[in-house]
């Protein structure tokens, strides 16, 4: 295994201490190439990357798959039921629209599909997952050992 060195500074002195330079060769296996392929997988899942919904963005989408205007394309109704989540500022708006006593059952149902389509908010398009990975593919490590100014034991870190 190849050992890296770096500086920050051109008058940092670049060491390796014998009991270092073993840490090095030995916990790759023990914790890093484990921490790396678990924080790559959880990026490869669809469910981690998926937008948290809040309670009211379902509360309004139950309401009008219960409630579906009947005389409203589908199409349409489905264009608003996914625009969601919404910004904190437009959930504002949705909220009083929703808990408004004006209008129930299907015409709240119509009233909200309309105003949702009107705020020209988009569906969330969620990033693309990362390809899976196996522990053969993680090539790079970079170490670093501390020393305490007092010339105290150095120690070992792989976070």
């Amino acid at each position: 295994m190849p050992t890296l060195v770096f500086s920050f500074f051109e008058d940092t002195v670049e060491w390796i201490r014998d009991f270092l330079a073993s840490e090095l060769v030995t916990r790759p296996e023990i914790g890093s190439c484990r921490d790396i392929l678990l924080d790559w997988m959880r990026e490869t899942d669809p469910a981690n990357l998926q937008p948290s919904v809040r309670p009211l963005n379902h509360r309004v989408a139950a309401f009008i798959r219960a409630n579906p205007p009947l005389d409203m394309s589908e199409e349409r109704l489905n264009r608003a039921l996914d625009i969601s989540p919404w910004p904190r500022r437009e959930e504002v708006l949705l909220r009083d629209w929703f808990d408004a006593d004006e209008r129930r059952g299907a015409a709240l149902s119509r009233f909200l599909i309309d105003r949702i389509l009107e705020t020209g908010l988009e569906p969330v398009v969620p990033p693309r997952p990362l390809p899976p990975i196996s522990p053969e593919d993680i090539d790079l490590l970079c170490w670093m050992g501390i020393q305490p100014q007092d010339d105290g034991p150095a120690r070992v870190t792989d976070r």
